[in-house]
């Protein structure tokens, strides 16, 4: 029998999981898992300083980022501070720029502008003053030799519109742009559990466009999925009306409506389709509720 396997996965846990499995760098002394040590030069103190605690690790939009030669650090106010070079510009984050002379970090992302100062806590948010809680610092590193500006991550990322997890078992911050939707007439902002989808055992490239929960059900992408990938017959018309065929099965569906014929026999899905509007990937795409549609199409669906 065809198998459509969906894995929905909340970034912050499965993530965590795997990134933890990597190790330690052989950069930091290996204390109990989550800390270490290791020496830097800070240029604001003018003295070299040996920091003892814990190591935060990040995972930005499901990529881990390597710290191997930058370690970042949790300060004395309880604030984890990062490379704003490499937990930022390198990810894609956001944009970062140094000026020496004036001290100054200016970084950018989606229409926010954020000023801070090395060893200030003022900063500035779109022209409005705001505090950083702990302020940056310009430190090189005694063991790879690297010059870097550590910044308290967790306020520029909320300041640059992410959403932020800390989890102190795992000593990780997790990292989520959430999805800029439109659906059900209203913009949301999605930042739940995304779906991964596999046909037959195959993954299937989703892109910018994921899978997303809705009422507890899985809503899938119902051209990609169910028609380019699995073969199904897929036909919507300017009324909203959705035919699915394969085999002798067919299922018709309406927008918005969750009242549905299984060979013209009533059936209710859970939730009714939906046309979703992604802002990021500029795509309008049908979406269906993936284990009601697999099942009464004769597929197995495995959650």
């Amino acid at each position: 029998m065809n198998m459509l396997k969906k894995t929905c996965v909340y970034l912050g846990v499965f993530l965590s999981a795997v990134l933890i499995l990597s190790g330690l760098s052989p950069l930091r002394k290996a204390h109990a898992k989550g800390t270490g040590s290791f020496k830097y030069y800070d240029y604001s103190l003018k003295k070299t300083v040996k920091y003892e605690g814990t190591l935060p690790e990040y995972i930005i939009n499901s990529v881990s980022v390597s710290l191997s030669n930058t370690p970042a650090l949790v300060s004395e106010s309880g604030a984890a501070m990062a490379s704003a070079k490499h937990v930022f510009k390198d990810t894609g984050a956001s944009t970062y720029t140094y000026n020496k002379a004036e001290k100054k970090i200016t970084m950018k992302y989606n229409g926010n502008k954020l000023v801070m100062y090395v060893g200030k806590n003022e900063a500035f948010l779109n022209g409005v003053e705001v505090s950083t809680g702990s302020a940056p610092r310009r430190i090189r590193y005694k063991s790879s030799k690297k010059i870097v500006t550590l910044v308290p991550t967790r306020f520029v990322f909320e300041s640059l519109g992410y959403s932020y997890e800390w989890n102190q078992s795992t000593t990780t911050v997790t990292v989520k742009e959430p999805l800029k939707l439109f659906y059900n007439g209203e913009d949301v902002d999605y930042s739940g559990s995304i779906c991964r989808a596999s046909y037959n055992g195959k993954r299937i490239n989703l892109g910018a466009s994921p899978d997303i929960i809705i009422s507890d059900n899985a809503m899938i992408r119902a051209k990609k999925i169910l028609a380019d990938t699995m073969g199904v017959s897929l036909k919507r018309d300017k009324n909203g009306r959705i035919t699915l065929k394969k085999g002798e099965l067919k299922l018709v569906m309406k927008l918005g409506d969750r009242h549905a014929f299984l060979n013209d026999r009533l059936v209710i899905a859970p939730v009714a389709p939906l046309m979703i509007k992604n802002y990021k990937s500029g795509t309008n795409l049908l979406y269906v509720p993936g284990r009601f549609v697999a099942e009464n199409l004769g597929y197995s669906y495995e959650w």
